[in-house]
């Protein structure tokens, strides 16, 4: 994700973003978690971030995330809780 405006290799990574997350919601309703994976940004900004969590807000499903190698966990701590994958995943189906 990037800030409002700005676009990678002229596609906004947000539009892709809303695009999925309509389609999870439409068709994956016996899903119980989402797990998204880094990179989160695509230069760890605290603006980019924010904007994750605006586009993440509107999924039905409870989602959690894995950081990338552009990501920086203090930055992202900010809007996200960190919790590790393990606790997270015990007997769940994820999508």
């Amino acid at each position: 994700i990037l800030p409002d405006g700005e676009t990678l290799i002229g596609i906004d990574p947000s539009e892709r973003l809303a695009l999925a997350i309509d389609h999870i919601n439409r068709t994956q309703t016996d899903a119980e978690l989402v797990i998204v994976t880094g990179d989160l940004t695509h230069r760890a900004d605290a603006r980019s971030y924010q904007r994750l969590k605006d586009g993440l807000s509107k999924l039905k499903l409870p989602v959690k995330l894995l950081v990338g190698n552009h990501d920086e966990r203090e930055k992202s701590a900010g809007n996200f809780q960190h919790e590790t994958i393990r606790d997270r995943l015990a007997g769940r189906r994820a999508l």
